[in-house]
């Protein structure tokens, strides 16, 4: 039998926007098990549109989805390709730099993390007090244009961390789980708010019951 599991979640945000030109969206819908972080970098008017568009093409394409996980992964992931496509072609027309994204997506539905990444945001997993990082951390250049997969089963008491952009740069895996420790129950609020700076930091912390 399918291991039932609910999902709880919760945002932590320094801010959605910077004058360094990144900006960071999120989405979180624990009902519909999806849960993104987005950041984009460019000049700041590109990069705030890249960032909500992002979030809006994933939030059309999945929101009320009744079709199995590995389905919903292939429409995320068709989704993603799609608005970079968009903005690569945008930026030639233009003549300008494209917008620089990175992003993380997790699906969640019967027990499974299906998640999917790009550049340097990254999902990690907390598990019987040891941390684990499933997709993530490439450097955040226009170059960055391969996503990476990965499913996973989940169980009970599990602890899931997506990471933007500007927090993972400040986190290698030794860091972060010291911090975790150290920070007991509290520990995404108080990472983000320990890392605040010039760019948007934001967390989502999923929990499975």
């Amino acid at each position: 039998m399918p291991q039932t599991l609910s999902f709880t979640s919760s945002l932590h945000s320094t801010g959605g926007d910077a004058p360094t030109g990144r900006y960071d969206a999120s989405l979180e819908d624990p009902d519909e098990g999806l849960f993104a972080l987005v950041s984009a970098k460019g000049m700041p008017a590109e990069a705030e549109l890249a960032a909500r568009s992002v979030r809006e093409i994933l939030r059309r394409s999945l929101m009320g989805q009744t079709v199995p996980l590995g389905e919903r992964v292939l429409i995320a992931e068709e989704a993603l390709e799609s608005i970079a496509w968009v903005l690569r072609e945008d930026a030639e027309a233009k003549r300008t730099s494209p917008v620089a994204l990175a992003y993380v997506v997790a699906l969640v539905a019967d027990g499974w993390l299906a998640a999917v990444a790009l550049g340097e945001a990254t999902l990690h997993v907390v598990r019987s007090g040891s941390l684990y990082r499933l997709v993530g951390r490439d450097a955040l250049t226009d170059e960055a244009t391969t996503a990476t997969k990965r499913v996973v089963r989940l169980l009970p008491g599990d602890r899931l961390l997506l990471s933007s952009a500007a927090l993972a740069r400040h986190l290698d895996e030794p860091t972060l789980a010291h911090e975790i420790r150290a920070f007991g129950e509290d520990w995404a609020r108080r990472l983000v708010a320990r890392h605040a700076g010039a760019d948007p930091i934001n967390a989502i912390e999923i929990g499975c019951i």
